[in-house]
């Protein structure tokens, strides 16, 4: 009677499924959340990209929050969703590589100078799946954050 149980297969396939199915189903999700954070930090960088490339076409004639007002418009018009970003444009002039407090100013006579746009566009993204209540199943003690920052930058030499 053993040897006649230990020699039918039925059923191996339908074990085999269920113990390999879960595995399956999170690496699924978890594939289908890193392509979906790839996407939305490709999204940032375009839209970083996409702002320094106005400040090249229109350059702007300070570093105060006004002379940023229009990078800023353009960095909310490259999203999807406006409200969920955070921009910050940073205007500034260096003499000889060294940053300078005020953008207008002039370097030294012989310095070089030069002025730059920096676009940092940041997002937050929430993961699809709960990964920490998965750890906890198996017996891992990881955090696993439900909530990742994607950034994108840019920075382009206006002079």
């Amino acid at each position: 009677m053993l040897r006649r149980f230990f020699s039918d297969a039925r059923g191996t396939a339908a074990i085999e499924l269920a113990l390999t199915a879960p595995m399956i189903a999170m690496a699924a999700v978890g594939a289908f959340d890193i392509v979906n954070g790839f996407a939305l930090k490709l999204d940032m960088e375009q839209a970083a990209q996409r702002t320094t490339e106005l400040a090249l076409v229109l350059k702007p004639q300070g570093a105060e929050s006004e002379d940023k007002q229009y990078l800023i418009d353009e960095v909310d018009a490259s999203v999807d969703n406006p409200e969920d970003v955070t921009p910050d444009v940073d205007i500034f002039l260096t003499c000889n590589g060294e940053r300078q407090d005020d953008f207008n100013e002039s370097c030294a006579a012989g310095e070089a100078y030069a002025r730059y746009v920096s676009v940092t566009v940041t997002s937050p993204y929430n993961t699809v799946f709960d990964y920490n209540a998965i750890a906890s199943v198996i017996g891992l003690r990881a955090a696993f954050p439900s909530q990742i920052t994607v950034t994108g930058s840019s920075t382009v030499r206006i002079q």
